[in-house]
């Protein structure tokens, strides 16, 4: 039986996994980006292990939380690495039994990291939509994330066996593929596991938990502010009730925003409403902005709407920025839109099944500020209504 350290070889490994932790998160992003319709084979490549609207956040907190999270991971599996080898000294045990074990304790923390991302995501969505949807990406976040533990975990504890052979044949006198043998029992220096090392990983750990679980509050509401909303998501519009009927909707919005470089201009594009979707006391309908010149334009944000009855006459309904039941929010970015091009936003609301006072004409526009184009829609809009926009970004391939 040979002894010897495994600081440097725990480190390594774990270092390892928090790249990979990155990068099938980067990539995920990255290909499924351009080719969105292949998404779910891609997954099982490489696992999602960063949510996709993550990287839409705004700076730093699209790079801080994957960066956070792969932290986490890596901390994670590299306590358990020492508190595996470490323990009383360190059961001897076969190369292969610890190649087993540390993939499996990947695989444990690959699931505790996307349990904890789990809980910060459901702690940043629910102030806007209360209880009954806070846990909506709970579940899809386990599953995908928590998969990495499965697809790529054998590699950082193929990398802890490697290197724990290098140490075996160097303390044996030989060169690193001469004598060794892989079914020879390995121990490890109780010396080389301290109490400070133990110490230091794991307030690193807790830092990396915190980073994920309180960064996504930080970041949502960063996102929310720079859009133009509110921090906590709340309707940014509220309905003042009247005894007369309203009037037609403004032709401009009243609180207009200041475009950006080469944004879209209106008299360039056009707007219609393509496709409808009902789920579960829920309504969808979703708003395309298509670039109809000949060069790219950008548009970045919220897309401006009002709604009115049949008669022409407003409706007052509130309106609010971010993900809904029916459609999950990007968050505002610039979208460049090549010629022919197009981007997307959901407009979602409870069902009232309302057939009378209901909305009859959607006003739109790409951002506030710019004319409304009136679009016919057939919805049961009523007015106290609550309507959930999310940001334009590019529509996913059919």
């Amino acid at each position: 039986m040979k002894k010897f350290g495994v600081r440097a070889p725990v480190a390594v490994s774990a270092a390892v996994g928090a790249g990979l932790w990155f990068l099938s998160g980067l990539v995920f992003f990255a290909v499924a980006w351009r080719a969105s319709r292949w998404q779910d084979a891609i997954a099982l490549v490489v696992p999602p292990t960063v949510p996709f609207g993550t990287w839409s956040r705004i700076a730093p907190w699209n790079v801080a939380l994957p960066l956070f999270g792969a932290a986490l991971f890596g901390g994670l599996f590299g306590l358990a690495l020492m508190w595996l080898l470490g323990r009383r000294g360190g059961p001897a045990a076969p190369r292969w039994a610890w190649f087993l074990g540390s993939w499996f304790m990947a695989v444990v923390a690959a699931w505790i990291t996307a349990g904890v991302w789990a809980v910060g995501s459901t702690i940043a969505s629910f102030a806007p939509t209360g209880l009954a949807w806070a846990f909506r990406s709970a579940q899809p976040d386990l599953l995908t994330s928590g998969f990495f533990g499965v697809v790529w975990g054998w590699a950082p504890a193929l990398v802890f066996v490697v290197l724990i052979r290098q140490h075996t044949s160097l303390a044996a006198g030989t060169d690193l593929d001469g004598g060794a043998n892989q079914n020879e029992a390995v121990t490890i220096s109780r010396g080389s596991l301290p109490r400070w090392a133990f110490m230091l990983v794991g307030i690193l750990t807790i830092a990396a938990a915190l980073g994920v679980g309180v960064g996504q509050s930080a970041a949502v509401r960063a996102t929310r502010v720079a859009a133009g909303g509110t921090p906590d998501g709340l309707p940014t519009v509220t309905p003042t009730p009247t005894e007369e009927p309203a009037a037609a909707p403004p032709q401009v919005a009243p609180d207009p925003v200041q475009p950006g470089p080469n944004w879209c201009a209106p008299e360039s594009t056009s707007l219609l409403v393509s496709g409808t979707d009902a789920a579960l006391g829920h309504r969808a309908l979703t708003l395309v902005l298509i670039n109809r010149s000949t060069t790219p334009c950008v548009v970045n944000g919220y897309p401006d709407v009002a709604f009115a009855d049949a008669e022409g006459h407003a409706l007052t309904v509130g309106l609010e920025h971010g993900t809904s039941y029916m459609a999950t929010d990007p968050g505002a970015t610039d979208l460049v839109l090549a010629p022919g091009g197009s981007a997307g936003a959901s407009l979602s609301w409870l069902a009232t099944g309302a057939r009378t006072g209901t909305g009859s004409r959607l006003w739109a526009a790409a951002y506030p500020g710019t004319q409304r184009s009136p679009l016919a829609i057939d919805s049961d809009i009523v007015d106290g209504s609550r309507i959930s926009v999310t940001a334009w970004a590019a529509p996913a391939a059919g």
